[in-house]
């Protein structure tokens, strides 16, 4: 089975354009990430107040969302098997709140107020930003060890120079 007649294709002629090309989405990607002031950390980085909550009846994830004060900074997902009806809200960290109560209070009473249904709050929990600093910290080593073990697997296994191309091209 033939899928090319003629299976000579002269790739470096076009290196040039796609080292272009790759470096136009390269630049445009990193003046994104800069213009909007780095990259968006949720909740487990950033901290703030993660809210369980138990639905009576099934309930979209957008009639949550639009029902909560300041619906653009919240996260709001399902949670478990649909059949569960839960929905998890995270809200970032607002000043120097210490206290998730005051948060699940305020997210309980516009739910309430928008009519969206019955429920109840399964778990309310406080991320501190300590915690999304330490994260943060331990994936930054991760990625680094296992890019130490590539180099040295490809390293052993081939030459260094294929272990220093594949740690370069990741």
């Amino acid at each position: 089975m033939h899928i090319f007649d003629n299976p000579n294709v002269n790739f470096l002629k076009w290196r040039w354009q796609a080292l272009a090309v790759s470096l136009l989405i390269i630049g445009g990607g990193l003046f994104t990430i800069i213009s909007r002031g780095g990259l968006p950390l949720g909740v487990d980085f950033s901290g703030g107040t993660v809210l369980r909550l138990k639905f009576e009846k099934p309930t979209t994830e957008g009639a949550v969302r639009s029902a909560l004060p300041d619906s653009g900074n919240a996260v709001v997902q399902t949670y478990g098997a649909p059949a569960d009806n839960e929905i998890i809200v995270r809200l970032p960290l607002l000043g120097d709140q210490t206290n998730a109560d005051a948060q699940a209070a305020q997210v309980e009473a516009a739910l309430k107020a928008a009519n969206v249904g019955n429920f109840t709050i399964q778990s309310k929990e406080i991320v501190g930003p300590v915690i999304g600093e330490d994260l943060r910290a331990k994936g930054i080593w991760a990625t680094i060890s296992s890019l130490g073990g590539i180099l040295l697997y490809i390293w052993f296994r081939f030459r260094l120079t294929f272990a220093v191309g594949a740690i370069v091209a990741t």
